[in-house]
C-alpha cells in the first residue's frame, strides 16, 4: 500500500494513531475489513439460517483459505465433520 493509500485509508483516525506502525496496522485492517467484510455478513447470515453459530470462525477460516468454495458447502463440511468426530 502507497504512502497516499494508507494516509487517505486512516485519515478519520489520526488523532488517535501515535507512530508509523499503529498507522500501517491500522491501514491493513481497514483495508482488509472493507474487502472481507460482505463475506463475513454472509458467513453470518447462513450460520444463522442453519442454527449454527458456533461455527462462524470456523466457516471464516475455510472460506478465506479455500477462496473458491462457497460458504454452504463449507459450513456443511464442518458440520458434517463434527458429526462423524461423535459417532467415533
Amino acid at each position: 500500500m502507497t504512502y497516499k493509500e494508507k494516509a487517505k485509508i486512516i485519515d478519520d483516525y489520526r488523532e488517535k494513531i501515535k507512530d508509523s506502525h499503529q498507522k500501517d496496522a491500522l491501514a491493513a485492517a481497514l483495508r482488509a475489513f472493507k474487502n472481507y467484510h460482505s463475506t463475513f455478513l454472509k458467513i453470518e447470515e447462513v450460520v444463522e439460517r442453519m442454527r449454527r453459530k458456533d461455527i462462524f470462525e470456523d466457516v471464516v477460516r475455510r472460506v478465506m483459505r479455500r477462496k473458491s468454495e462457497s460458504i454452504v458447502d463449507a459450513s456443511k463440511e464442518i458440520i458434517k465433520r463434527e458429526n462423524d468426530a461423535k459417532e467415533n
